[in-house]
């Protein structure tokens, strides 16, 4: 039986592609199967993949489409009663595999998201590679009972705020929460696909475990499909307000199925203003900071939404640093 299924997106990525397969398939359990999704390679990804034997590996080709898309075909593959997502330029800490297999085994098909913290391997400037503990929100923002259980209207309230929780390479799904609520990654969404995923499960889970233990190694900017992310140009915010409006959905049909009123939904889109704070303030400080001073004012007067958006959230935020930085976006404008 398949207890987890590890999906792959993969973008020419064949001289990485090695090290983060070799990290699972190390593992000594059969319990897994891992899918890799290529995403259309020009390198040599596929010859890569030819060169491993191993029954537990899985891969397809499309042609490309696109991270959320690779990983969205990778699900309609899975035959896991779990599934996890890791990207091709990281890996796996030695026994984290078997680990969490060992986990998943104990919990006897009973949860619907066990959350991990994972590791941050970065280059610096001066070209050497610093290793840093990246601890998942929940391990410095909420207290768990003493079997690591997370109340789920916590764990939605922590989704909807903290820009960590954004990422999928530090939890695991149990499958049938995926495919019974058709949760999949929003294709077309360049920035924040993972975010909306996240919320999605978060507004359909009731059981969620926290482990604060680290099994993963979170490789900054090497990915092609990260990198690619990392272009700093004005249609990045264009995707980010275009998100903030997928999450606004989800929240405002969570509140509506919960019956939250009174404190309780004032503190959500609390919340979720705060997420808009901090997420317009990194991205317009970036795309400031790599176009022309006159292209960005000719896109700041052209953009209405942005403007608003900016206007509305002037001096909000449930900090004063998200205060002050609500107060830096509102000056660019």
């Amino acid at each position: 039986m398949c207890l987890l299924s590890i999906i792959i997106p993969n973008y020419n990525n064949a001289k990485l592609l090695n090290r983060c397969l070799d990290s699972i398939l190390h593992a000594k359990t059969q319990a897994i199967e891992v899918i890799v999704i290529d995403d259309g390679s020009t390198d040599d990804s596929i010859k890569c993949l030819q060169n491993y034997e191993d029954e537990r590996l899985k891969y397809y080709r499309q042609e490309n489409q696109g991270v959320s898309a690779a990983r969205n075909k990778g699900l309609s593959y899975v035959s896991g009663i779990y599934v996890t997502f890791c990207d091709a330029d990281d890996f796996y800490l030695e026994n984290a595999i078997d680990d969490l297999v060992s986990i998943m085994e104990r919990e006897k098909e009973d949860l619907d998201i066990l959350a991990f913290n994972v590791f941050q391997e970065q280059l610096e400037k001066e070209g050497r590679r610093v290793c840093r503990k990246w601890p998942n929100a929940l391990s410095e923002k909420i207290c768990v009972t003493d079997s690591q259980r997370i109340d789920c209207g916590a764990y939605m309230r922590f989704v909807v705020q903290n820009s960590n929780m954004n990422s999928v390479f530090n939890k695991i799904y149990k499958y049938s929460l995926l495919s019974l609520n058709k949760i999949h990654f929003p294709v077309g969404l360049g920035i924040g696909e993972d975010g909306i995923f996240n919320l999605k499960c978060a507004a359909h889970c009731n059981k969620i475990k926290y482990v604060p233990c680290e099994f993963y190694v979170y490789c900054y900017g090497e990915s092609e499909f990260t990198s690619g992310k990392l272009r700093c140009k004005t249609g990045r915010i264009d995707e980010t307000l275009k998100g903030f409006s997928e999450r606004k959905k989800i929240i405002e049909e969570f509140i509506i199925a919960q019956g939250i009123s009174g404190g309780r939904k004032r503190k959500l889109w609390q919340f979720h203003e705060d997420y808009m704070i901090e997420q317009l303030y990194h991205q317009i400080k970036g795309v400031k900071n790599n176009v022309e001073p006159a292209e960005f004012g000719e896109y700041i007067k052209n953009n209405s939404e942005l403007r608003n958006t900016s206007s509305k959230l002037l001096f909000r935020g449930t900090s004063l640093k998200r205060k002050i930085q609500s107060l830096a976006v509102f000056a660019t404008m």
